[in-house]
């Protein structure tokens, strides 16, 4: 008889707390769908095919947050329903306290995890909300393939797929994550990571998602997403401090809505050696987004900055990035696309004017390659990096620095595709510009390089964005057999191929 194993798990302000009513407590043991792996020290090898959703069987728990609102702090809750769960049942409740909490658990999957959410939808629509609708319980429905806590250590060597097939009139929010782990924990995927279906407004699909601390991920094979609608995507997310996120593999998304191949909200490394390719798509007809419009973008690596975080590591860029723009016929124009996406936000009680360029100090290099492609008829905003700052007022100006850029030779002053910039102090003195000459590129031609060229003022403002240190910047050619002619007294060079 096909089993639904049923858990209570709370989360409050990121610390795990006992939950409550449960269903009977089960031992690690595969069930046709589900495996609960409920003892710490252990390894679980799964060489077999686990089918979530529509085989009906699943590690069910649920999660709560408080949040901030407009209202104040709120509980939010989600329901949860796991192919793979490291997590301890006693007494009919999940048992996090500390002696007990199931830690420091290996899981391989050497076989095919496959997801369905249509089963899953479909039974518990009546219990997630909607946006028309916010009387249920739970906020969301999170269907993942390997859920646990704390010290996990995740391997795919085989093959994760995750259907979005549930109805998308039904309305209410689904999650579709392959590993959702916790703090400390190191996550290496070998295999295929695949997310398909019709999908909805309310969809949002994870490749990696945690916001704990201490957190490894290395992607070595491939993420890859191709589905028609979707509300918000991301092949590796991160939220907390001290993470290290590293792809050496592929990722490759598509998918309408908000595209991010990697993002970071705290301080953590994030290196991209492998490529990330996105085709931004626009939203299919007869489908209305709920995505607001300054969220309708995608972007390889998204980085979102509070003015209080210190100590960020610069992302690195030594792979292929590119992004690309596809269009319909039921297209709005307002969407946008980016290589790197640095996003940052002041609060009420601190500006980035405090903390100055010693302070957060954000900064980027790139040595590999990043295209930006309009598949489309309009001009959309697109940049190889977009800088922000919000409020962009001329007293809380994030201070930036770019280190090595790599990019390809072109009137960038019409162009405006390099930098994008609202509200940023862009310091030029560790900028070590590094040009390249494709095909479309005369030899000879001269080029502004002036720092009005190079960086985009988005909103028009005299005091959108300001710059320093544009003397100390250098600039190169890649190919060695080229010659650099640099003009700096007009700021304009050219390359003789």
């Amino acid at each position: 008889m096909k089993k639904c194993i049923l858990a209570l798990l709370s989360i409050v302000l990121m610390s795990f707390v006992l939950a409550s009513d449960a269903a009977a407590y089960a031992s690690s043991t595969v069930e046709e769908g589900g495996v609960v792996i409920d003892k710490s020290g252990t390894t679980f090898v799964n060489t077999k095919n686990i089918e979530l959703g529509a085989a009906d069987g699943c590690v069910m728990f649920e999660m709560n947050s408080t949040v901030m609102t407009a209202k104040g702090k709120q509980m939010e809750y989600t329901l949860n329903c796991a192919a793979i769960a490291a997590v301890n049942i006693k007494n009919g409740s999940v048992d996090v306290a500390s002696d007990s909490m199931v830690t420091d658990v290996t899981i391989v999957n050497d076989g095919t995890i496959t997801v369905h959410t249509r089963d899953l939808v479909e039974k518990y629509k009546d219990m997630i909300q909607t946006p028309a609708n916010g009387d249920p319980r739970y906020k969301y429905l999170r269907v993942c393939a390997i859920y646990g806590l704390k010290n996990m250590t995740f391997i795919n060597n085989g093959t994760i797929n995750v259907y979005f097939d549930h109805d998308p009139n039904i309305g209410c929010w689904v999650y579709g994550i392959a590993f959702a782990p916790g703090q400390g924990s190191k996550i290496v995927n070998n295999g295929q990571i695949h997310f398909y279906g019709n999908g909805s407004p309310t969809t949002r699909m994870r490749g990696v998602a945690t916001f704990q601390d201490d957190v490894q991920v290395v992607n070595n094979g491939n993420i890859e997403a191709d589905v028609t609608m979707a509300d918000d995507s991301r092949g590796i997310t991160t939220g907390g401090n001290k993470n290290k996120v590293e792809n050496n593999g592929t990722i490759s998304l598509k998918v309408p809505g908000t595209i991010c191949g990697m993002t970071r909200y705290g301080v953590t490394e994030v290196v991209n050696r492998g490529k990330i390719d996105l085709v931004h798509r626009s939203i299919p007809m007869g489908y209305t987004s709920v995505t607001s419009t300054p969220n309708n973008f995608a972007c390889a690596v998204y980085e979102s900055v509070l003015a209080v975080q210190t100590g960020q590591p610069p992302v690195e860029n030594s792979g292929s990035i590119t992004v690309t723009m596809e269009e319909n016929e039921n297209d709005d124009f307002t969407r946008r696309a980016y290589g790197l996406m640095f996003d940052l936000q002041k609060t009420e009680a601190n500006s980035f004017k405090e903390y100055g360029t010693e302070g957060l100090g954000v900064m980027c290099n790139n040595t590999g390659i990043i295209k930006i492609n309009n598949g489309a008829r309009h001009k959309y905003e697109m940049s190889e990096a977009f800088f922000q700052t919000r409020p962009a007022i001329d007293n809380m100006l994030c201070p930036i620095k770019v280190g090595t850029w790599r990019t390809t030779v072109r009137d960038f002053a019409s162009c405006n595709d390099l930098f994008v910039a609202n509200g940023v102090n862009m310091d030029f003195s560790s900028c070590q510009l590094m040009l390249d000459a494709d095909g479309s590129y005369v030899s000879g031609t001269s080029v502004s390089v002036a720092p009005e060229s190079l960086m985009y003022n988005v909103s028009n403002k005299g005091d959108a964005y300001k710059f320093t240190g544009y003397d100390k910047m250098t600039i190169s050619v890649s190919n060695p057999s080229s010659s650099l002619n640099w003009d700096k007294k007009a700021k304009k060079v050219s390359i003789k191929n």
